[in-house]
């Protein structure tokens, strides 16, 4: 943290530095212009050698209000010293120097969400894990399933999400039923791994249970010890 200290000293200099040069040209353009350009040098110049996933969100801002101080603190020298009195162009600088800080700010919000893993669409701040496959996928109707809380793939290859062995299964779903047919696939017990729902008499298979996500279709009782997140729903 100590050398991350060190290089907003040296990036307020920096900036400072150079908008200073910009005011003593006593140009309004160049003034205007560099407020605006600054916030670039220690975003792209000074932060690419120190930006870690230690300090993300201060490798976020610290840039960004280094340039602002920077671009502050040159105005108010040349005030200072007599070099130029206060005007509306230093202040329009400073505000320049914070909206393109921002801007870059916002950028790089965006970038962190990555993109969904189906569509390759940036993602917005509503997106979802899909807890089939692990993957990131954004909120559109053609990438998650909502009303079974799955991306699109996973619905089409029916994906299985519980990894029970028998012992899992017993624990949840009771024994396996040797008669009857799956409430949802309609499987006889010949086919399928039939379980008894906990709360109504009805049967499903476990390739049933799996894809309603531990649910009974005619009930909607579901299984114990379940991520909250299916429970939700």
């Amino acid at each position: 943290m100590g050398l991350r200290i060190i290089c907003t000293a040296a990036a307020v200099i920096l900036v400072g530095t150079f908008q200073l040069l910009a005011g003593l040209s006593g140009s309004s353009v160049s003034i205007l212009m560099a407020g605006g350009l600054l916030s670039l040098l220690p975003y792209y110049g000074l932060w690419k050698f120190l930006e870690s996933e230690a300090y993300p969100d201060v490798d976020l801002y610290l840039p960004g209000v280094a340039t602002v101080i920077g671009v502050m603190l040159s105005g108010m020298s040349r005030w200072i010293f007599g070099l130029s009195g206060p005007s509306l162009v230093d202040l329009l600088a400073v505000m320049l120097a914070a909206l393109g800080s921002g801007i870059i700010i916002a950028i790089r919000l965006r970038g962190r969400l990555g993109r969904c893993e189906l569509c390759r669409h940036p993602l917005t701040p509503t997106y979802y894990q899909c807890l089939r496959c692990d993957r990131m996928i954004c909120d559109r109707p053609s990438c998650w399933v909502g009303e079974y809380h799955r991306c699109a793939d996973c619905e089409k290859y029916q994906v299985p999400l519980f990894q029970f062995d028998e012992e899992g299964w017993l624990e949840r779903l009771g024994p396996r039923i040797e008669s009857g047919r799956c409430l949802r696939c309609e499987k006889g017990a010949r086919e399928c791994d039939l379980r008894r729902c906990g709360r109504c008499p009805w049967l499903m298979c476990t390739q049933c249970w799996d894809l309603e996500n531990g649910r009974c279709t005619r009930c909607r009782w579901m299984m114990p010890d379940l991520s909250e997140f299916l429970r939700q729903g």
